[in-house]
């Protein structure tokens, strides 16, 4: 091997495993931007569905319309406690 080779080559397997880190480190910051970004654009009008929905319910009188507003509103529930669960678990 010729001199200085092998110093060489253990420079640059530490270039590369650190190059390697910094990507791996650089995508879990971008994962968990993306999370948050998620979070807030599914949850925010989620939010405000399940908000007027409550708001529906409170003015109707129409036991009928009533009742497809529960489901609406248990409906929304779920979905957001999905999306609460799924984004935890990201």
């Amino acid at each position: 091997m010729y001199e200085g080779a092998e110093s060489y080559l253990m420079n640059l397997q530490d270039y590369t495993m650190t190059y390697q880190l910094k990507i791996e480190q650089e995508k879990e910051r971008m994962a968990m931007n993306t999370t948050a970004s998620v979070s807030h654009e599914m949850r925010t009008p989620l939010n405000t569905a399940i908000q007027f929905t409550k708001l529906l319910i409170s003015s109707e009188t129409d036991p009928t319309k009533v009742k497809y507003l529960r489901n609406i509103l248990h409906a929304n529930k779920l979905l957001l406690c999905n999306i609460n669960n799924n984004l935890d678990n990201a």
